[in-house]
């Protein structure tokens, strides 16, 4: 069962890569710039304060427009 597991999930995982695909850089928000970022945790709650919006509910299209440089 483990096995099968472990073959999915590397399977999953190659799958996913991209390895020969374009990526533009927008399609990959830097991780330093991104909502996820634990370090950006303050600036997405700023955000939010302005939107009247929750937290979890800023996009990362909102933090950009708010953060580009």
């Amino acid at each position: 069962m483990t096995k099968i597991i472990t073959i999915l999930a590397v399977a999953f995982t190659l799958a996913s890569c991209s390895v020969g695909k374009n990526i533009s850089v927008d399609a990959c928000p830097n991780w330093v710039d991104n909502i996820h970022n634990p370090d950006n945790q303050e600036f997405v709650e700023e955000c939010a304060f302005n939107l009247s919006i929750p937290s979890t509910k800023v996009t990362q299209e909102q933090f950009n427009l708010r953060y580009k440089l």
